[in-house]
């Protein structure tokens, strides 16, 4: 009932106010309030504009809520990593076409690194999340990580050196060079590998290479052999034989405790 006291509750100066009120009732045609002094009073007209943007005002609310429902029912981008050379078909790939007709507008982003690089890009946020062997993710802070599959771990080796009439056993390459990986320059791998092979009856001869490719490429020379899963893509190489062994490998994803991302939130509970 105050231009004064409403222009304090709208931080501007009650001239202009009174100014933007005239020019209103002009562009309106009507007279929107009856002046009586310092005070003003809403005429019947004045009434019913202000009954009409009342609810203009409210049903823009409703509306906004709304749209804000269904953006934040579209997740949105997910930038997955994974280690290289494996056939990723089969571990999320169910999961991935049922969010895509749910989620027509996600965008799946797949990116296939070593063991080294998965991690450094997740900690540079590069990607959302990893899949990857478990053991990566041992002694690295801040992340949650969830068991998605188990695979088959075994000897990967030139076909044609072991075609002797009968299949070979994990013992039988004993005398064997087994190439390992070892990006991180700290053995590890290697040491796993010795375990995995110790109920074989054996010791490994083990030689360290920089990459994938370089053990992949001994082996197809018939070098030497090495320790992969069946996920393998070279496991369905017809030069490769793939020897399976009693162990297993568990398959995880791991993600950044702290991450907002709404689409990895989605994924992560259809696995």
């Amino acid at each position: 009932k105050s231009f004064s006291k409403a222009a304090d509750r709208m931080f501007a100066s009650q001239p202009n106010l009174s100014r933007s009120i005239i020019k209103m009732e002009e562009e309106l045609g009507v007279q929107l309030f009856d002046r009586v002094g310092r005070k003003a009073e809403l005429t019947e007209a004045g009434r019913e504009f202000y009954d009409f943007f009342r609810r203009t005002q409210l049903e823009f609310q409703k509306v906004s809520a709304y749209a804000r429902k269904l953006h934040s029912n579209r997740p949105g981008n997910i930038r997955i990593g994974y280690m290289e050379g494996w056939k990723i078909s089969g571990f999320i790939d169910n999961v991935l076409n049922k969010l895509k007709e749910n989620y027509p507008n996600m965008d799946v982003r797949m990116e296939a690194c070593n063991r080294k690089e998965l991690m450094e890009k997740l900690d540079r946020d590069e990607v959302d999340a990893v899949l990857g062997i478990k053991g990566i993710f041992r002694q690295k802070r801040g992340i949650k990580v969830k068991d998605i599959a188990r695979i088959r771990r075994g000897v990967l080796c030139r076909r044609r050196d072991w075609e002797t009439g009968k299949e070979p056993v994990p013992a039988d390459f004993k005398n064997e060079i087994f190439f390992v990986m070892d990006e991180e320059c700290n053995m590890i791998l290697g040491e796993q590998i010795r375990e995995f092979l110790e109920p074989y009856g054996f010791v490994p001869e083990i030689q360290y290479v920089n990459s994938l490719e370089s053990a992949l490429n001994y082996v197809e020379l018939g070098d030497g052999v090495l320790i992969c899963d069946e996920r393998t893509r070279y496991a369905e190489n017809e030069d490769l034989l793939f020897v399976p062994l009693d162990s297993f490998h568990t398959v995880s994803i791991g993600w950044k405790r702290e991450t907002k991302n709404v689409a990895l939130a989605v994924l992560i509970a259809e696995l």
